[in-house]
C-alpha cells in the first residue's frame, strides 16, 4: 500500500494531514498496523512510527487521491510525487 511511495512523499502526506479539517475517514486497526509496518520501514532515521502518525498519513493519503487542481486538473498526491505541489488551498 505505502511501499510505492517515496519518504519525502510518505513525510508531506503526515504534513497535510494536520491541514485537514472537517469529516474524515478514520482508518481501522489493520490497515494502520500495516501501514505502520510500512512506515517503520520506509523512513529513515526514525525509530519507531506510533500510530497515530501511520493513521494520519492513511487519512492524507487518501484525502490526496481526491482532491485534484482545478487548472491542471490532476491530483494532489501526484503533484507531490512530481515536485509539483502547489499548496493545500489550491486544490479542490
Amino acid at each position: 500500500m505505502l511501499e510505492t511511495y517515496s519518504e519525502k512523499t510518505l513525510r508531506k502526506l503526515k504534513e497535510i494531514a494536520g491541514l485537514i479539517s472537517g469529516e474524515t475517514k478514520v482508518p481501522n486497526f489493520k490497515d494502520a498496523m500495516k501501514a505502520k509496518r510500512a512506515l517503520e520501514g520506509k523512513l529513515t532515521g526514525e525509530g519507531t512510527v506510533n500510530m497515530r502518525y501511520a493513521k494520519d498519513v492513511l487519512i492524507a493519503l487518501e484525502y490526496a487521491e481526491n482532491k485534484k487542481y482545478p487548472f491542471s486538473q490532476n491530483t494532489m498526491l501526484f503533484d507531490i510525487e512530481n515536485g509539483q505541489y502547489h499548496g493545500f488551498l489550491a486544490y479542490h
